[in-house]
């Protein structure tokens, strides 16, 4: 009698329950199904890894844009120029002898057509001026330490003779003092 107590109909070790349960292709499912979970796991927990550390690296700023800086110098930052280039490159000698090369731009207010004609129109006079201009120094008054003195005074020379002095920066593209 004490045998009758594990004795059932449902023998779990028998070959008939193993047959009710679905045999082999369902234990390949199981185990196809718990890699399939694994693999989706590992995924999840890699793609969670990768937000947090670039949230944690990126701080405060918000995400997809670059750091701006700003100050009051940028705000009052002035309008960008046009630039004349048509004077060419002007060669000529110093007062003490050395030989010059400069290669001028001329800056004025954006997209004014009439100080851009102006210029054109008056370009051997700005050539002849800058030339002069440039004659008139010594080597020393033309060393790189006075580049921002030269064209201060440059650009005086030559709104002198345009109409409402409209050159707003000199700039040289080529500066050689040969001789030096």
């Amino acid at each position: 009698m004490s045998d009758d107590i594990f004795d059932s109909e449902d023998d779990l070790g028998s070959e008939e329950s193993a047959e009710k349960k679905g045999g082999v292709l369902s234990g390949l499912a199981i185990q196809i199904l718990k890699w399939v979970a694994i693999v989706i796991g590992a995924i999840l927990f890699i793609v969670t890894v990768v937000v947090v550390t670039l949230n944690i690296l990126q701080g405060d700023e918000p995400a997809g844009q670059a750091f701006i800086p700003s100050s009051e110098v940028m705000a009052e930052a002035l309008p960008l120029p046009s630039f004349f280039s048509g004077l060419g490159e002007i060669r000529g000698t110093t007062s003490d002898g050395a030989m010059f090369v400069v290669q001028l731009q001329l800056g004025y207010e954006e997209g004014n057509a009439r100080i851009a004609a102006e210029l054109s129109q008056r370009t051997p006079q700005l050539r002849d001026r800058s030339r002069n201009f440039f004659a008139r120094r010594t080597v020393d008054a033309l060393r790189p330490e006075n580049e921002e003195a030269l064209k201060a005074e440059l650009m005086e020379e030559l709104n002198a003779i345009m109409i409402g002095r409209p050159i707003r920066q000199v700039l040289f593209d080529e500066f050689q003092v040969l001789g030096m």
